[in-house]
C-alpha cells in the first residue's frame, strides 16, 4: 500500500469535489435562493407550491445527481480509476529485477496476488464509501432523511463498483498477458474492444450485402455488443438505474419500478460474477506466467497467433467495406481489403518483435487471415445463410405484421405517460414500433405473394448494387419501402426490410389493407373500446372544436368509425382527400391536456384548452365514412359543407411557377369583364414566391371566380394526412374569410390554408401562372393512376 499512497491521494480528492463539495456547493445555492424566496415573498406554480416544498424538492433532485446514478462524473473517475489501478497493480512484472524480487519473498504467490488485485480495489471501495458518507451528511443536515436517498445511493454504489470491477479486472489480465507497459495499454484496448469491433463488422457485412436487412430483432448482436465489453456493460447499468426515478418526494413504489430495480439488480449480480471469473482467470495467468515474460511483448508465446488473427482479420474485412462505401468500386474495396490486411498484420508483427524488419516475420498468418476474411465475406456475398431469401413456411408462420412507409396517414402514435413524481410526458412510438406491436396478419398466401415481390426487387438491387449500377425500380412502377415482421409458432419474431412495387401488387395490397387486421396495426384508434372514450373532437384547416353527445352517441361514433375505416380501400385514398379528422379523446389524454393546460396558464380550473391539442392524434374522416358524417351532423358538425364566395374576404394563391417575365416577385391579378388581368405595377417582394390576389369586390365575376377556386379545394392539414393522393404542393390557396358584417373576421395575416384537391387546379390559374408549360412541378403524385 505504501507504493501507492499517491492512487489514495488522488483518488480521496476525485470523490471529495465528485460528491462532498459538489453536495455543499448545491446546497447552499438551493439555500440562497429559498432565503431570496422568502424575504421577497416569492409564490412558485401560481401559489400551488410552497417555498419550502420547492426547496425540499431542489435538495432531493441534487441528491440524486450526486448520490445517485446520475452523476455522470463519478462515473468518469470510476472507469478512469480501474484503467490506472489495473495497469498500474502488476507493473512490475515488466521488469525482471522486480520480478526476481518479488518471487524471492517468502509468500505464496497466490497470496501475493490477491493482495496485489484487492489494493487496487480496497482503495477505491473505502475511498468511495468515504465521501459518500460525507455527502449523505450534508444531506442529512439539510433536512433530507435517509429513506429519500437510501436505495438509490446504494444501488448507484452497486453499479459503479461492479463497473469498476468489470474494467479493473480485465485491464488487468491484458497486463499479466504481456510484458511491456505500452503493450499492456494496447493489450487492454484489444480486450475491451474486441467483441464490440466483431458485431460491427458483421453488422457492416449484413448492412453491405443483405438488402433486406433490418436492425429489429437482432438481440443476439445488440447482446453480444453491450455485454461484450465492461464499458458498454456498465453504461447499461447505469442506464437501466436512470430509468428508475430512484430519487423522488417521496420514492414511489410501483410495478414497472420493481421489475425494472429487478433488472438491475440481475445486471449487478451477473457483473459481479464476471468479475469474481475474472479475478480467478488472472490468478490462472498469474501462476501460469515465465518469469522470464518481463521485457517481452507478449507474456505466452501461444497467444500470439490468436490475437494477431482476432485483430487482423475484422480490419481487413472492416478496410474492404469501408471503401466500398465510398467509392462502390469492387478495385477499390480490394484495395482497401489488402491495405487492411497489410499494414494492420505487419504492425502486430512490429510490436510483438518490437523489430521493424520483422514485418514479414509470419506470412501464413497472414494468408490465414486473407483466407478467414474472404470466407467470412463470401458467405455474405453470396447470401449463404439466405437472409434475403427467408420466407417462413406455413407450419411455422403465425402472423405478420407492415409498416408501409407512403401507405399511412401522418398521424401521432403517442401517449401520455405519468411520471414517479406526478407529472407528465409524451410518449413518442414511431410506426414501425407501433406495427410491430399492434399488427396481426395471418393470411398467409396475402403475405407470402407480398413477400416474393420484395424478395425478387433485393435480388435485383443486390445485382445492381454489386456491379456499381444504379436501381430504383421506378421505371417498373410504384415503389414503396416497408417493414414486414414475421412472428413465428414458437413466439420469436423476424424482421426484413423490402422495396415492393404496388403496382405488381396492387390487388395483394388492396386486399391486406382493407382487412381489419392490418388497420388495428396502422391506427390505434381500432383498438379503443367506448370505456377508453370520454369526448369526441374535430379538426380541420387548424381548427379544432367539441363533438357534443353522451355516453352512448360517443359509443356510436366510434363503432362507426372503426367499421368505416376498415373498410377503406388504397383506391379511395389515392383519389380523395379526407373531409375532417377526428380524435377520441381517452382518459389518460385529458388527463395530460388538464396538466398543460393548469401548467402553462395561472391559476386554470377548467378541463383543458383546444389549443393545447396540438392536432395530436386526430384520424382522417373520408367521403365513404356515410355513418360517421351523418352522426357528426346530427351533433351539428356539417363536414361536406363547402365555403361560399360570399364568406370570402379574399384568397391568395402563393406558387412558384410563372416564366420570370414580371421584374418583383410576385404578381397581383384582377378581374376586368371576367379576363384575368395583371397588375405589374402593384406588385410587390412576398417571400421570394409569386402571389396572386383574388379579391371580394362584390362582382359577379370575382364571385364566380373565388367559388370556382373554393369547389376545388381541401384544407392543407387534411392533405397532408393523405400521402396517397395527388396535389401539388407548390400552388398554396390562402383563403382570408369575412365574419357575419361581411368584413375580413381575421387580422392581415390570420388564414386558412388549402391545396388543390387532385388535378382539379381552375383553367384560368393553370393560365394566369402558365402551369401546363412548367416543366417541373412540386407534385405529390400518390397513387395516382395517371402517374403509373
Amino acid at each position: 500500500m505504501k507504493r501507492r499512497i499517491w492512487a489514495v491521494g488522488l483518488a480521496f480528492l476525485s470523490f471529495f469535489f465528485c460528491m462532498p463539495v459538489a453536495a455543499a456547493m448545491g446546497a447552499s445555492s438551493i439555500a440562497q435562493t429559498y432565503q431570496r424566496w422568502v424575504a421577497e415573498g416569492v409564490t412558485l406554480n401560481g401559489g400551488m407550491t410552497t417555498p419550502e416544498a420547492e426547496r425540499y424538492s431542489r435538495l432531493v433532485e441534487l441528491a440524486g445527481q450526486i448520490a445517485g446514478p446520475d452523476n455522470f462524473v463519478l462515473v468518469c473517475i470510476m472507469m478512469g480509476a480501474a484503467i490506472v489501478l489495473g495497469l498500474t497493480g502488476f507493473i512490475y512484472l515488466h521488469s525482471r529485477k522486480q520480478v526476481d524480487f518479488y518471487n524471492s519473498l517468502p509468500v505464496r504467490r497466490e497470496v501475493l496476488y490477491f493482495v496485489k488485485y484487492l489494493d487496487g480495489i480496497f482503495i477505491i471501495l473505502f475511498m468511495y464509501l468515504l465521501n459518500l458518507l460525507l455527502a449523505c451528511g450534508i444531506f442529512l443536515a439539510n433536512g433530507i432523511g435517509p429513506s429519500v436517498f437510501l436505495t438509490g445511493s446504494m444501488t448507484a454504489f452497486g453499479v459503479n463498483m461492479v463497473g469498476f470491477l468489470l474494467i479493473y479486472g480485465l485491464t488487468t489480465i491484458a497486463v499479466l498477458m504481456t510484458g511491456n507497459f505500452f503493450i499492456s495499454i494496447l493489450g487492454g484496448m484489444v480486450l475491451h474492444s474486441i467483441l464490440p469491433v466483431i458485431v460491427l463488422t458483421i453488422y457492416s457485412l449484413m448492412s453491405l450485402f443483405f438488402v433486406t436487412f433490418n436492425t429489429r430483432g437482432m438481440d443476439i448482436l445488440e447482446k453480444l455488443a453491450i455485454n461484450g465489453s465492461p464499458f458498454s456493460y456498465y453504461v447499461s447499468m447505469v442506464s437501466e438505474s436512470m430509468r428508475l426515478s430512484l430519487f423522488s418526494v417521496p420514492m414511489q413504489s410501483n410495478a414497472a419500478a420493481a421489475v425494472g430495480m429487478g433488472t438491475v439488480g440481475m445486471k449487478i449480480g451477473i457483473g459481479f460474477l464476471a468479475a469474481v471469473i475474472m479475478a480467478a482467470v488472472g490468478l490462472l495467468l498469474y501462476r501460469l506466467r515465465p518469469s522470464e515474460a518481463a521485457g517481452k511483448a507478449m507474456a505466452f508465446s501461444m497467444t500470439k497467433a490468436p490475437i494477431k488473427i482476432l485483430i487482423v482479420t475484422p480490419v481487413t474485412i472492416l478496410m474492404g467495406v469501408l471503401f466500398w462505401s465510398i467509392y462502390s468500386s469492387l478495385a477499390w474495396a480490394a484495395f482497401g481489403f489488402l491495405f487492411g490486411l497489410v499494414i494492420t498484420h505487419c504492425i502486430v508483427e512490429i510490436l510483438y518483435h518490437f523489430d521493424f524488419r520483422k514485418l514479414f516475420q509470419h506470412p501464413t498468418h497472414m494468408g490465414i487471415c486473407a483466407v478467414l476474411a474472404l470466407a467470412a465475406i463470401g458467405v455474405f456475398r453470396f447470401d449463404l445463410p439466405g437472409y434475403d431469401r427467408y420466407f417462413p413456411s406455413e407450419g411455422d408462420f403465425s402472423s405478420a405484421s407492415i409498416s408501409c412507409y407512403g401507405l399511412q396517414d401522418w398521424h401521432d402514435y403517442g401517449l401520455p405517460r405519468k411520471d414517479t413524481d406526478g407529472s407528465y410526458t409524451w410518449y413518442y412510438m414511431n410506426e414501425d414500433e407501433y406495427a410491430a406491436g399492434n399488427m396481426k396478419i395471418t393470411d398467409y398466401g396475402l403475405m407470402k405473394a407480398l413477400a416474393q415481390n420484395g424478395i425478387g426487387n433485393a435480388a435485383r438491387e443486390k445485382e445492381s448494387r454489386m456491379t456499381g449500377s444504379w436501381y430504383t425500380g421506378q421505371e417498373d412502377g410504384y415503389q414503396v419501402y416497408a417493414e414486414v415482421g414475421y412472428e413465428r409458432r414458437d413466439g420469436s419474431k423476424v424482421y426484413r426490410n423490402y422495396n415492393l412495387n404496388l403496382t405488381e401488387i396492387r390487388d395483394v395490397m388492396n386486399q391486406i389493407y382493407e382487412s381489419a387486421e392490418y388497420k388495428k396495426g396502422v391506427y390505434p384508434v381500432m383498438n379503443y373500446e367506448p370505456s377508453d372514450v370520454v369526448g369526441v373532437y374535430e379538426a380541420k384547416a387548424g381548427v379544432i372544436q367539441k363533438v357534443e353527445g353522451d355516453g352512448t352517441f360517443t359509443s356510436e361514433l366510434l363503432a362507426a368509425y372503426q367499421e368505416e375505416l376498415t373498410a377503406l380501400s388504397l383506391t379511395e385514398r389515392s383519389q380523395t382527400a379526407p373531409l375532417t379528422s377526428l380524435r377520441f379523446l381517452t382518459t389518460g389524454e385529458r388527463e395530460y391536456l388538464h396538466a398543460i393546460s393548469a401548467d402553462r396558464v395561472t391559476g386554470y380550473t377548467g378541463d383543458f384548452r383546444l389549443e393545447d391539442m396540438n392536432q395530436v392524434n386526430f384520424f382522417p374522416v373520408y367521403p365513404s365514412f356515410t355513418k360517421t358524417i351523418g352522426l357528426l351532423k346530427e351533433a351539428g358538425i356539417d363536414v361536406e359543407k363547402k365555403i361560399s364566395a360570399d364568406e370570402v374576404d379574399r384568397i391568395e394563391i402563393v406558387h412558384d411557377y410563372g416564366d420570370g417575365s414580371f421584374e418583383a416577385a410576385d404578381s397581383v391579378i384582377s378581374f376586368q369583364d371576367g379576363e384575368v388581368v395583371y397588375q405589374t405595377e402593384s406588385a410587390s417582394e412576398y417571400d421570394g414566391r409569386n402571389r396572386i390576389i383574388i379579391e371580394n369586390d362584390g362582382t359577379d365575376a370575382s364571385r364566380q371566380k373565388l367559388q370556382e377556386i373554393l369547389d376545388s379545394i381541401a384544407p392543407s392539414d387534411m392533405m397532408e394526412l393523405n400521402q396517397l393522393q395527388m396535389y401539388d404542393y407548390g400552388l398554396e390557396v390562402r383563403v382570408f374569410r369575412r365574419d357575419g358584417s361581411g368584413t375580413a373576421s381575421y387580422p392581415e395575416e390570420t388564414y386558412a390554408s388549402y391545396y388543390f384537391d387532385g388535378d382539379r387546379i381552375p383553367q384560368f390559374i393553370k393560365d394566369a401562372v402558365q402551369y401546363d408549360q412548367q416543366g417541373w412541378k412540386n407534385v405529390n403524385y400518390g397513387l395516382s393512376e395517371e402517374f403509373h
